[in-house]
């Protein structure tokens, strides 16, 4: 028996109810990724009908229940030190001299209080950005 595109697409719809809906979704866009290399290199003119409509016919023989987006079961999630540090400081509404610890508090000026938000905005900025 030749190994066809159908026959492909059979496969990864047998994988049903043997591996998560996720992990079926991503073997199939690995195949459809596999087949437009492969035709890329070899065939121009069937490689141009798989991008506009051979993929996409390939996927729904593929059965996919999946939604397009979905979360690992084994996500694990938590503040990074970055983001606690940043919550800490937005936080504080009174401060005291450090070579004086027996002063009392004072409240956050306006523009102490300014300049903390612009620092913390830029710190989170630059935690987005890396």
């Amino acid at each position: 028996m030749p190994l066809t595109v159908n026959a492909l697409a059979d496969l990864v719809s047998g994988l049903k109810d043997v591996i998560s809906e996720p992990s079926r979704t991503l073997v199939c866009r690995r195949v459809v990724t596999l087949i437009a290399k492969a035709l890329k290199d070899t065939d121009p003119v069937n490689f141009e009908h798989w991008i506009t409509k051979g993929r996409f016919q390939f996927a729904r023989n593929c059965e996919l229940t999946a939604d397009e987006r979905w979360v690992p079961e084994n996500l694990h999630i938590e503040k990074t030190t970055l983001a606690t540090f940043c919550d800490k400081w937005i936080s504080v509404e009174a401060f005291r001299l450090r070579n004086n610890p027996d002063a009392d508090w004072r409240p956050i000026t306006p523009e102490q209080n300014a300049l903390r938000v612009t620092m913390i905005k830029e710190l989170r900025e630059i935690a987005k950005n890396t």
